[in-house]
């Protein structure tokens, strides 16, 4: 029998070969994109929930509790993500507003004027076949409203 007969006959197997070699490219990518969706999926709801947090902190100038109702509206709003790992920054016409007290008093001149909201999120990573392609990513989003 001729080699090149035979060599047809016996490359039955060539499919699976070539499979054995693409699949790991092929699952990479598609893990990739889930990643990807992941992310994706966690900027959506950090813009989100910094839009209903702006709007929260814009209409709380006759509140008490401006800073406690503005973080638990922002938390409300991205139930996926994980609060431990949010950065809140809020303004009002310029000045700090950290706690409830001083966000109260800044409040009480503060109508018609900015009220900026920005939290940055650090968990953010595209683990693929155990490798961190974004170890040092954050995400970030800000709002500015005006103060009601």
């Amino acid at each position: 029998m001729a080699p090149a007969l035979r060599f047809r006959r016996e490359a039955r197997g060539s499919a699976v070969i070539e499979f054995a070699l693409l699949a790991p490219v092929l699952f990479m990518l598609l893990i990739g994109m889930f990643q990807f969706g992941i992310l994706i999926n966690n900027y959506i709801q950090l813009t989100e929930a910094v839009r209903v947090g702006g709007r929260t902190l814009a209409i709380s100038r006759g509140s008490t509790t401006p800073v406690t109702t503005t973080n638990n509206a922002i938390y409300a709003s991205a139930p996926g993500l994980s609060q431990g790992s949010m950065t809140i920054t809020r303004t009002v016409n310029g000045t700090p507003c950290n706690a409830d007290g001083a966000c109260k008093t800044t409040f009480d001149t503060a109508q018609g004027t900015q009220a900026t909201i920005t939290v940055s999120y650090s968990i953010c990573n595209a683990i693929i076949y155990g490798k961190n392609y974004l170890p040092s990513c954050n995400l970030s989003s800000t709002t500015s409203v005006r103060v009601e």
